[in-house]
């Protein structure tokens, strides 16, 4: 996939290419390429129709406007998709002379951007079922998100990648390890700890340390089964 991002703030650039990095990591996706602008004249003076799959437009930027820009793109290419993220919903009448396919308010929540996300892949590409699991209240998690998950007093906290809050399920261990254990990646390294193999970053013969910078005990017992499990995943073709 190929993406532009047109935004006058460099933060907001860097914000929605990590959350697409994160969307299509945990959905299974190759990593897309990726080219940023800080103006809609900088990005219309290279346009080329074909040249992206999908493109962010800030609407109100110094120079031209988000919508201004999205009627250069449409002079050109018809069928790229075009999301409009802004501060104001004050455009949304002028966003569809662009055919704009979603319109994302600042600020915005992972779980917004997530939902954007889904809606915008086609049916083709959907992240199939088995890439989530399915939660006791109801709620579901994407595999590729859980670091590790760690049981306590009846309840399951799923540590999840990036600045994700900790989610915390009522739930018995043995669900949890029925749900995660089954699948190819994930293994109880000891009592009531789950990890990830896709988080690993390098074992000892005590700790797991894992990408996100945290380390999570791996029992003496198991050490040669998780290892083992480990290595047999990494080699999968």
């Amino acid at each position: 996939m190929r993406i532009g991002i047109v935004d006058d703030s460099a933060e907001d650039r860097k914000l929605v290419r990590m959350e697409m990095e994160r969307c299509l990591e945990s959905s299974g996706m190759e990593p897309a390429e990726y080219n940023e602008y800080d103006s809609g004249d900088d990005f219309l003076s290279t346009f080329e129709a074909g040249m992206f799959d999908l493109i962010f437009l800030d609407i109100c930027m110094d120079d031209a406007s988000g919508i201004d820009t999205g009627l250069g793109i449409r002079k050109t290419d018809r069928n790229v998709r075009i999301v409009f993220i802004t501060s104001s919903n004050d455009y949304a009448a002028e966003s569809y002379q662009v055919r704009a396919a979603h319109y994302l308010l600042k600020p915005h929540t992972f779980a917004q951007f997530h939902e954007m996300f889904l809606e915008l892949l086609p049916a083709r590409q959907q992240p199939p079922e088995e890439s989530f699991v399915n939660l006791p209240d109801g709620s579901r998690v994407a595999c590729g998100d859980i670091v590790f998950t760690e049981y306590y007093n009846h309840y399951v906290y799923f540590h999840l990648c990036g600045t994700q809050e900790v989610r915390r399920v009522y739930m018995s261990q043995r669900e949890i390890e029925k749900l995660l254990c089954e699948r190819q990646g994930f293994a109880s390294c000891s009592r009531g700890i789950i990890v990830n193999f896709d988080k690993i970053r390098r074992f000892t013969d005590t700790v797991l340390y894992l990408q996100d910078g945290s380390g999570v005990p791996v029992s003496r017992r198991r050490l040669r089964a998780v290892k083992d499990a480990y290595a047999e995943y990494m080699y999968l073709p």
